[in-house]
């Protein structure tokens, strides 16, 4: 674990408690993470429990509720243990009195053990900051991250919502965008190439299980981000 991640711990233990996941809630809109993967890599909470505690703040609104703040993965592997039928409580952390809208959105990034950011999430998380005046340096030092892979993010916030969606399809590469935003120097040329490579992929329509060819190698157009 992180020295910062003991720390923060260290001086949260007196504001730690265990919940029922059921009433901890989830912000619409909040989390820049989209993608929660397949959620495998925590099957060891189903015989060991929660060991990383998940993190958030009292709902004002609705006594004895909790919105969460940081563990959204965790908690929806804790809530399919609980549509199991399995009954369990989780170890949870309140914020801070004197967090910050930066500040949980740095968190995002720096206390991020499991499932890595991919680049689209990564450039939400920046785009946000950017829109609270911080300039790409000191995001990149804020986020513990390289300038060039802020400056790379964004690019990646400039796209239209139809490459976006071309990347979250698995159709193309973030790093493919970028590199094509790069070399052309042209935003309206960038995304002419783009959404003609995009034309190009819909129109290649390939069987759903096509039979296995002895002579001949099955093209895959495919190419999720990592």
């Amino acid at each position: 674990m992180a020295k910062k991640q003991i720390e923060y711990l260290s001086e949260q233990k007196k504001d730690m408690f265990n919940v029922d996941p059921r009433l901890i809630k989830i912000e619409q809109g909040f989390n820049i993470r989209t993608d929660y993967g397949d959620l495998s890599d925590l099957e060891s909470i189903r015989e060991r429990g929660v060991e990383m505690p998940l993190k958030g703040r009292r709902d004002k609104e609705n006594p004895g509720y909790y919105i969460l703040t940081d563990g959204h993965r965790r908690l929806s592997f804790c809530m399919k243990l609980v549509e199991e039928g399995i009954e369990m409580r989780v170890p949870f952390i309140l914020e801070s009195k004197n967090v910050t809208p930066e500040d949980r959105i740095v968190s995002m990034f720096t206390l991020n053990e499991g499932k890595r950011l991919n680049l689209l999430e990564q450039a939400e998380g920046i785009g946000r900051l950017l829109s609270m005046k911080f300039t790409e340096t000191e995001i990149a030092a804020k986020i513990s991250k390289s300038k060039t892979l802020v400056n790379n993010c964004v690019l990646l916030l400039k796209a239209p919502k139809s490459v976006k969606d071309m990347i979250r399809d698995g159709k193309i590469k973030s790093t493919l965008v970028i590199d094509i935003f790069r070399t052309t120097k042209d935003y309206n040329k960038a995304i002419a190439m783009l959404e003609e490579l995009n034309a190009k992929l819909e129109a290649v329509k390939l069987p759903k299980n096509p039979a296995p060819e002895k002579s001949k190698e099955t093209s895959n157009f495919n190419a999720k981000d990592n």
